[in-house]
């Protein structure tokens, strides 16, 4: 099957977020990402408290919507920030982005409309696979929807659970 490749399909998404007023989800599973992969101890540690302070904190500039008990697991584990720390919030927002918001995506009609025309313009006018889904691929950059590798210390990509092999080319159909 040939696909219509958008440059960055994580820039529709939060393009999408925004409206709605919920890019603080994105953000965050971005940068906890980013806050996962960091090797200097100090900046990751800072950037954990970063991340607390915009995020987790009850009142917080970008306060993302938790439950009382991720908010609280996260918050002790704050005691000695690790690798791990973000972990129970960071799913808690996957949860919410994969069940509510990218469904939400899925029929937003700019969303409807691009991946119409690249299904048609790929496929010679069909879809391939008699789906009513559109075959629409989005590189996702990084993939926020499975954690990251992080390279172990002989710098090998640890191959932990949950973390995807191959290319970050998802078809969106897939990911619900």
């Amino acid at each position: 099957m040939h696909f219509y490749r958008i440059t960055d399909g994580t820039a529709l998404f939060r393009a999408f977020l925004q409206r709605e007023h919920a890019e603080e989800n994105l953000d965050f599973i971005l940068k906890v990402d980013k806050y996962k992969n960091m090797d200097n101890l100090q900046k990751r540690q800072r950037m954990a408290w970063d991340l607390y302070r915009d995020y987790i904190a009850v009142g917080a500039k970008h306060e993302l919507n938790l439950d009382s008990m991720s908010r609280k697991v996260t918050t002790l584990a704050m005691i000695t920030p690790h690798l791990t720390t973000f972990d129970t919030a960071r799913a808690r927002i996957m949860n919410l982005l994969s069940n509510d918001a990218y469904m939400r995506f899925q029929s937003w009609e700019i969303y409807r409309e691009l991946a119409s025309k690249t299904s048609t313009t790929s496929t010679g006018g069909t879809n391939d696979d008699n789906s009513n889904e559109p075959s629409l691929v989005v590189p996702l950059k990084p993939n926020f929807w499975a954690p990251r590798r992080r390279k172990s210390a002989n710098n090998a990509e640890d191959t932990g659970a949950g973390a995807g092999g191959g290319s970050n080319d998802i078809p969106l159909r897939e990911l619900t």
